[in-house]
Protein backbone atom coordinates (compact mmCIF):
# COMPACT_ATOMS: atom_id res chain seq x y z
CA UNK A 1 0.00 0.00 0.00
CA UNK A 2 1.22 3.43 -0.97
CA UNK A 3 1.73 6.09 1.48
CA UNK A 4 -1.44 8.39 0.23
CA UNK A 5 -3.89 5.39 0.22
CA UNK A 6 -2.81 4.72 4.08
CA UNK A 7 -3.18 8.56 5.10
CA UNK A 8 -6.12 8.52 3.42
CA UNK A 9 -7.01 5.17 5.58
CA UNK A 10 -5.75 6.70 8.97
CA UNK A 11 -7.78 9.84 8.18
CA UNK A 12 -11.17 8.20 7.81
CA UNK A 13 -10.38 6.73 10.91
CA UNK A 14 -10.04 10.01 12.58
CA UNK A 15 -12.32 11.56 11.56
CA UNK A 16 -14.94 10.14 9.73
CA UNK A 17 -15.27 6.64 11.45
CA UNK A 18 -18.16 5.69 14.47
CA UNK A 19 -16.87 4.37 17.83
CA UNK A 20 -18.76 1.01 16.72
CA UNK A 21 -16.98 1.10 13.36
CA UNK A 22 -13.17 1.42 15.17
CA UNK A 23 -14.25 -1.31 17.39
CA UNK A 24 -15.22 -3.36 14.32
CA UNK A 25 -11.91 -1.88 12.04
CA UNK A 26 -9.66 -3.05 15.62
CA UNK A 27 -10.77 -6.42 15.75
CA UNK A 28 -9.66 -7.40 12.08
CA UNK A 29 -6.76 -5.42 13.03
CA UNK A 30 -5.83 -7.50 15.72
CA UNK A 31 -7.03 -10.55 13.60
CA UNK A 32 -4.90 -9.45 10.76
CA UNK A 33 -1.67 -9.05 12.70
CA UNK A 34 -1.97 -12.29 14.53
CA UNK A 35 -1.87 -14.02 11.62
CA UNK A 36 0.82 -12.31 9.71
CA UNK A 37 2.35 -13.26 13.21
CA UNK A 38 1.97 -16.62 12.65
CA UNK A 39 2.68 -16.64 9.08
CA UNK A 40 6.21 -15.29 9.97
CA UNK A 41 6.65 -17.96 13.44
CA UNK A 42 5.62 -20.71 10.78
CA UNK A 43 8.12 -19.21 7.92
CA UNK A 44 11.12 -19.03 9.99
CA UNK A 45 10.45 -22.75 11.30
CA UNK A 46 10.05 -23.88 7.52
CA UNK A 47 13.75 -22.12 6.79
CA UNK A 48 14.75 -24.31 9.51
CA UNK A 49 13.90 -27.16 8.53
CA UNK A 50 14.55 -26.60 4.56
CA UNK A 51 18.20 -26.03 5.84
CA UNK A 52 18.47 -28.27 9.07
CA UNK A 53 17.05 -31.30 6.54
CA UNK A 54 16.57 -33.08 10.04
CA UNK A 55 13.23 -34.46 10.77
CA UNK A 56 11.98 -33.56 14.56
CA UNK A 57 10.42 -37.05 14.90
CA UNK A 58 13.26 -39.36 14.74
CA UNK A 59 16.50 -37.09 13.99
CA UNK A 60 17.02 -38.51 10.70
CA UNK A 61 19.09 -36.44 8.34
CA UNK A 62 17.52 -36.10 4.38
CA UNK A 63 14.13 -34.44 4.42
CA UNK A 64 12.17 -33.34 1.46
CA UNK A 65 9.41 -30.99 0.92
CA UNK A 66 5.92 -33.03 0.19
CA UNK A 67 3.41 -30.67 -0.81
CA UNK A 68 0.85 -28.22 1.58
CA UNK A 69 -1.77 -29.20 3.76
CA UNK A 70 -5.42 -28.47 3.60
CA UNK A 71 -4.30 -24.92 5.31
CA UNK A 72 -1.17 -23.95 3.19
CA UNK A 73 1.17 -25.21 4.84
CA UNK A 74 4.46 -26.65 3.66
CA UNK A 75 4.46 -30.53 4.43
CA UNK A 76 7.89 -32.52 4.98
CA UNK A 77 8.42 -35.99 4.37
CA UNK A 78 11.00 -37.70 6.20
CA UNK A 79 12.99 -40.41 3.71
CA UNK A 80 13.60 -43.99 5.33
CA UNK A 81 16.14 -44.54 1.79
CA UNK A 82 18.20 -42.06 4.08
CA UNK A 83 17.66 -44.13 7.42
CA UNK A 84 14.51 -41.82 8.15
CA UNK A 85 11.13 -42.88 9.75
CA UNK A 86 9.17 -42.33 6.65
CA UNK A 87 6.72 -39.97 8.40
CA UNK A 88 5.27 -36.38 6.76
CA UNK A 89 5.22 -33.88 9.46
CA UNK A 90 4.61 -29.62 9.12
CA UNK A 91 6.95 -26.85 10.57
CA UNK A 92 5.11 -27.72 14.20
CA UNK A 93 5.66 -31.43 14.32
CA UNK A 94 7.12 -31.77 18.14
CA UNK A 95 6.09 -27.91 19.09
CA UNK A 96 4.08 -26.45 21.40
CA UNK A 97 2.17 -25.70 18.63
CA UNK A 98 1.62 -28.98 16.82
CA UNK A 99 -2.77 -29.96 16.36
CA UNK A 100 -3.36 -26.52 17.12
CA UNK A 101 -6.37 -25.16 14.82
CA UNK A 102 -7.33 -21.44 14.78
CA UNK A 103 -3.79 -19.66 13.93
CA UNK A 104 -5.46 -16.76 13.93
CA UNK A 105 -6.30 -16.68 17.56
CA UNK A 106 -2.64 -17.76 18.80
CA UNK A 107 -1.16 -14.86 19.75
CA UNK A 108 -3.91 -12.95 21.06
CA UNK A 109 -4.37 -16.00 23.38
CA UNK A 110 -0.43 -16.09 24.41
CA UNK A 111 -0.49 -11.90 25.35
CA UNK A 112 -3.27 -12.61 27.20
CA UNK A 113 -2.31 -15.54 29.01
CA UNK A 114 1.00 -13.59 29.43
CA UNK A 115 -1.03 -10.91 30.87
CA UNK A 116 -2.55 -13.44 33.55
CA UNK A 117 -6.22 -12.50 32.70
CA UNK A 118 -8.51 -15.33 33.73
CA UNK A 119 -10.09 -18.47 31.08
CA UNK A 120 -13.40 -15.92 31.65
CA UNK A 121 -11.77 -12.77 30.36
CA UNK A 122 -10.01 -14.52 27.53
CA UNK A 123 -13.27 -16.74 26.26
CA UNK A 124 -16.19 -14.45 27.07
CA UNK A 125 -19.04 -16.49 25.54
CA UNK A 126 -18.20 -19.25 27.76
CA UNK A 127 -18.69 -16.70 30.66
CA UNK A 128 -22.22 -17.75 31.36
CA UNK A 129 -22.21 -21.31 31.35
CA UNK A 130 -18.98 -22.66 32.92
CA UNK A 131 -20.37 -24.94 35.54
CA UNK A 132 -23.16 -27.23 35.84
CA UNK A 133 -24.29 -25.01 38.66
CA UNK A 134 -24.57 -21.60 36.48
CA UNK A 135 -26.25 -23.53 34.04
CA UNK A 136 -28.86 -24.59 36.50
CA UNK A 137 -29.01 -21.08 37.60
CA UNK A 138 -29.75 -19.74 33.85
CA UNK A 139 -32.54 -22.53 33.57
CA UNK A 140 -34.58 -21.60 37.10
CA UNK A 141 -34.16 -17.93 35.54
CA UNK A 142 -35.74 -18.60 31.98
CA UNK A 143 -38.42 -20.74 33.96
CA UNK A 144 -38.81 -17.82 36.33
CA UNK A 145 -38.87 -15.20 33.49
CA UNK A 146 -41.95 -17.66 31.63
CA UNK A 147 -43.68 -18.26 34.95
CA UNK A 148 -43.66 -15.28 36.77
CA UNK A 149 -43.02 -16.49 40.14
CA UNK A 150 -39.57 -17.28 42.07
CA UNK A 151 -38.53 -20.72 42.13
CA UNK A 152 -37.43 -21.60 45.78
Amino acid sequence: MDAAAFWAIERAVREDLTAEQCVRLERVVREASAAKAIEALIGGKVVDLAETRRCPLCGAVGIVKHGRDENGQQRFHCRRSSGGCGKTFNALTATPMARMRKPEVWLPYAEALRERRSVDWIHPKKRNCTTETQRTQRKNNDFQEIAGSPIR
